[in-house]
Parts: structure tokens; C-alpha cells; sequence
């Protein structure tokens, strides 16, 4: 999904909080140390200069903006910053007593020399800190996407200068391609050879985008017209997923799909994507997943506990189950569970596959599953269920996912992820599913789980959950998936 960028103030929100802890902090430590070992708002003056302070420093973060662009600075303008905010907020403490004459008041030396020295260097330790957890709390937000550049020859050797500039460089640029309406006459990637009459060998740019093994997250167009065929081709790329964005040079407009002004480069584009994330939004769902992942994988190290001795009993061998899945933008990562079935249930699947229940073959389910522990089909003909189907009826096995949750693989609320075998089959239509990070629950199973035996009906699911989604939703899909657990039906 597209994650929309936070802009102004707002986008150092985060930053003006933890400035507000710093500054409280060194207060607090201020009195404690020079006045005596009560807390500071107890005292009627001090509370009164610490709501003006906080004040002073809210205003300051959102007028001065001592902290815009503080993500991408070095550490000694971090540093210059940190001490900038430290001096407008001591010197809006002095006006005031010089202001109101109430300096004979307050300590001189608490805010002179406490307060300053304590203030900076909690703001300087709080944002050493942020900066070393930012990139593992938010590396799903701001991850460096792929584009390609799309264009014709009134731009080319623009966009080919900026790109060799670094205009570009929040990007992965997987190429620029030189368009005479859809066929590619020019490209600066060496993986595209150009034959001696100047054509590449991927003539139309469909088939470009059908026969190339690079993930494409985005693809930005630059150009005064394009042709009819190009503009459905782009058209099935926003609906397959891929963020379409178009430099305003076009006149563009889509009804059925969310569209927002950008900037890439030096180029103002209107975006057409799917949905799109504000970064608000990504930071709540990221928080949520952390936080919710915390109280999981507690349960699950309890779980482990109980369940790791029936499991070894039944079927001795490993208690965890790996399996490589497919994530978010193509990405293979390794998926836990708790093993429910044999050591060769991946060698016996081929020998099963005619009874999958699924009709398409994109996914493989069983009503009932030879391979599970403790599963057997007695001499009459009887089935008698193990203990591999009670950990999977009340979904106790998927407790270790929290631990993907955790690392960054995957989300609470998602998208099922499919094994490698089931991505070989995908169309890009399918592979739409995967524009956001797959989740241990989701739409499909709140909404009949494997009673949906059609695997259209699952991607359409999983798409309505992309285009509808807010973090409403994933409280609502959290909350049923307690009820559906509870009842445990349609899980085997």
C-alpha cells in the first residue's frame, strides 16, 4: 500500500513529543537536585513556569522548526538544533520573570545552569535513542521503493541528468525508458541491450512490464500525451497494485482509484494508487503491531511450555515449523508456526493434492489432513482427529508469528502470505494482494476462512480490505478474529 507522506509540522510530530519529555525531565531533575527531593509541580510557582515552557516549546517546534529535516541532518547540525531549541525555551523562561517580575521567585541557578545543561542533554540521549530504534520501528514505512520512469523525448535528457545528479535517491531506479507512445525506443539500464536498427529488445511496453524480473513499486510518468494503449496499460498496472504517479504535464484523472498531488524528484505528480497510508496512520498501525506482538509472543513462550511436550510425544522432532513465504513487495521471508504436522508433510503433499479443496489450485487445503499429528483414518473408515487439528481449530499454532510481527515481516492485520510454489502461479492481478505487508489475520479469515474454496474470492477479499482500509478496520478484523477463534469454525 502507498504510504503518503506527513508534511509541515506534522511530520516531526513525533520528535516535538519526545522534545517535550526531554524538557520535563530536565525540570523535574532541575528541582529535585537544587530545591529539594519533591516533585517540581507540587510547588504552585513552578508549575506555572513549566506550563509556560511547554508552551513556549510547543510554539517554537511549530514556528522556528528547529527540528524540520532533522531526520536527514548530520549529527553535529542535530547537535546545533537540539541546543537552538534549548536557548528559545530558557530565554522564554527569563522574559517571563523579567516580565512579570517574579525572577526573586525561581532559582537563578536552576535556570541558568541546571535546567540548560539538563534539558540538552536529555534531548540529545532521547534523540540519539529514537534515531537507533526509528529504522527498525519504521522500516515498513519508509522503505526505498523501486521506480521506473516513464517518458518521451522532451524529457528524457532532463530526467537522465537528474537521475546522475541524485534527484532521485529516496528511490531504486529500476530504469527510464524513452516511449514514442508504447513502444520503448531508449533505455540507461544495461540489463536491456539495444540491437543495431536502435530498438530494444522489449518492443512495447507491456511487454516490458510482463517479462521483467524486477519488483516494481511505483512507476512515474513524465510526458505532455501518451497513447491510448499506454494509458490502459498503466491503468492495469494501478489496479494489479503498482502506485502510478503522473507529473502534472498530464491531464489525468481516475474516479475509481485514490489519487493525491506528490512530489518525486523535482516533479509534481498526481498519484493514482490503490489506497494509500497517511504517515500518521503508518506509525498508529506499526505501534499497534509492536505493541500487540509484545503481548503475543509472552503468550506464546507460555504456550511453548505446554504445547512443546505433546508435540515431541506424537511426533518427535523439532516444536517450531519454518517455511519461506512470500511478504510484502515480493520479499521472501521465513514464517513460524508451532509444527502441527509430520516431518514429511511437504514430501506427501504431492500425493495429496487431487483431494485440495481449493478448485483453482493457487492454494492447498484439506478437510481433512493425513499429514497433521495424530490424524488417522481407522480400518472402518472412521477419521479420528489428533492433536494437530486442536492446535489448529483454536489457531494455537500461529502464536509464533507474532515473532514475524516483531521482526518487521509481517502484520497483525494483513493478507495471507503464499508459500513460493503458490507465488509461481500468481498473475499480477494476484500479486496485488501483496502491496501490503501479510498479516496473521485478515479479512479472509473473519469472512468463511476455508469455506472459501475459491481463490478469486479470496484475492477479492483481500483487495477490499486494501481499498477500505483504516485502522478501524484492523480493530474490527482484531475483534472478530477473537469470535471466530472462540468458535473455531471452518478451521482444519
Amino acid at each position: 500500500m502507498y504510504h503518503r507522506k506527513a508534511k509541515g509540522w506534522v511530520k516531526n510530530l513525533d520528535l516535538i513529543l519526545f522534545n517535550l519529555v526531554s524538557l520535563h525531565l530536565a525540570l523535574m531533575l532541575s528541582y529535585y537536585i537544587h530545591i529539594d527531593d519533591s516533585l517540581v509541580y507540587n510547588n504552585t510557582r513552578y508549575l506555572n513556569i513549566s506550563v509556560i515552557i511547554t508552551m513556549g516549546a510547543i510554539l517554537s517546534a511549530i514556528v522556528m522548526q528547529p527540528f524540520a529535516t532533522y531526520k536527514n541532518k548530520t549529527i553535529k547540525d542535530r547537535v546545533i538544533n537540539n541546543l537552538k531549541q534549548v536557548v528559545i525555551v530558557d530565554t522564554i523562561a527569563i522574559f517571563y520573570f523579567f516580565g512579570t517580575q517574579q525572577g526573586i521567585n525561581y532559582s537563578r541557578v536552576i535556570f541558568s545552569l541546571y535546567f540548560p545543561c539538563f534539558y540538552f542533554v536529555f534531548n540529545t540521549l532521547i534523540f540519539y535513542l529514537y534515531t537507533k530504534m526509528r529504522k527498525y520501528i519504521k522500516s515498513d514505512i519508509q522503505d526505498n521503493k523501486s521506480l521506473l520512469i516513464l517518458t518521451n523525448k522532451d524529457y528524457f535528457d532532463t530526467i537522465k541528468e537528474e537521475y546522475y545528479s541524485g534527484v532521485f535517491s529516496n528511490y531504486k531506479i529500476i530504469d527510464l525508458l524513452l516511449l514514442d507512445n508504447n513502444i520503448i525506443t531508449k533505455s540507461i539500464s544495461t540489463e536491456i541491450k539495444c540491437v543495431t536498427n536502435n530498438e530494444s529488445e522489449y518492443d512495447l511496453i507491456d511487454d516490458y512490464l510482463k517479462k521483467t524480473s524486477d519488483w516494481i513499486d511505483e512507476i512515474l510518468v513524465v510526458s505532455d500525451n501518451f497513447s491510448e494503449k499506454l494509458s490502459k496499460v498503466l491503468e492495469d498496472q494501478t489496479y494489479n497494485g503498482t502506485t502510478v504517479h503522473f507529473a502534472l504535464t498530464n491531464s489525468f484523472y481516475k474516479k475509481n482509484f485514490k489519487q493525491i498531488t506528490n512530489r518525486i524528484g523535482s516533479y509534481i505528480t498526481i498519484t493514482t494508487t490503490l489506497n494509500y497510508m497517511s504517515y500518521e496512520q503508518s506509525v498508529c498501525k506499526r505501534l499497534i503491531d509492536i505493541t500487540g506482538a509484545l503481548v503475543g509472543c509472552a503468550i506464546t513462550v507460555v504456550l511453548l511450555v505446554i504445547i512443546a511436550p505433546i508435540i515431541y510425544k506424537y511426533s518427535p522432532g523439532p516444536i517450531f515449523f519454518k517455511q519461506k513465504r512470500i511478504g510484502k513487495h515480493g520479499k521472501i521471508f521465513n514464517l513460524y508456526k508451532f509444527r502441527t504436522m509430520y516431518l514429511d508433510a511437504e514430501e506427501r503433499k504431492k500425493e495429496l493434492l487431487a483431494q485440495n479443496i481449493v478448485k483453482d489450485g493457487m492454494m492447498f487445503k484439506m478437510t481433512f489432513d493425513p499429514r497433521i499429528i495424530g490424524n488417522k483414518i481407522l480400518p472402518n473408515g472412521q477419521r479420528v482427529e489428533g492433536v494437530g487439528s486442536l492446535l489448529r481449530k483454536y489457531s494455537l499454532d500461529e502464536f509464533p508469528q507474532f515473532f514475524n510481527v516483531l521482526k518487521g515481516d509481517m502484520s497483525i492485520v494483513g493478507t495471507r502470505p503464499p508459500t513460493l510454489d503458490e507465488w509461481e502461479k500468481y498473475s499480477p492481478y494476484h500479486k496485488s494482494r501483496l502491496f501490503i505487508k501479510p498479516g496473521i489475520t485478515g479479512m479472509w479469515q473473519v469472512s468463511g476462512r476455508n469455506s472459501i474454496t475459491n481463490f478469486d474470492d479470496v484475492v477479492a477479499l483481500d483487495r477490499k480490505y486494501i481499498t477500505e482500509w483504516s485502522i478501524k478496520t484492523d480493530v474490527e478484523i482484531i475483534i472478530k478474529t477473537i469470535k471466530v477463534v472462540i468458535n473455531h469454525k471452518n478451521s482444519y
